[in-house]
C-alpha cells in the first residue's frame, strides 16, 4: 500500500514537471487510489512545495546578505 507521503512525493514530481493539479489527481485515481488518499496527498504535496520554496528563499536571502 502506498502511503500519503509517497503519493505526495509523486505529486510533487509531477508538479515540478508542470502537470496541473486536476491532471495529477485524475492520474492517481486512475491508478486506483481513492479520493481521500488523493486529497491527502495533494495537501501534503502543497506543504512539501511550500517547504522547498521557503528553503530556496532563505538560501537566496543568505547569499544576498553574504552569509553563505
Amino acid at each position: 500500500m502506498t502511503t500519503t507521503e509517497q503519493l505526495a512525493e509523486i505529486v510533487v514530481l509531477w508538479a515540478e514537471r508542470g502537470d496541473e493539479p486536476d491532471e495529477v489527481a485524475a492520474k492517481l485515481q486512475d491508478c486506483g487510489h481513492d479520493t481521500d488518499a488523493v486529497q491527502a496527498a495533494m495537501v501534503r504535496a502543497t506543504e512539501i512545495i511550500a517547504e522547498k520554496q521557503s528553503a530556496l528563499m532563505a538560501h537566496w536571502a543568505r547569499r544576498q546578505l553574504g552569509w553563505d
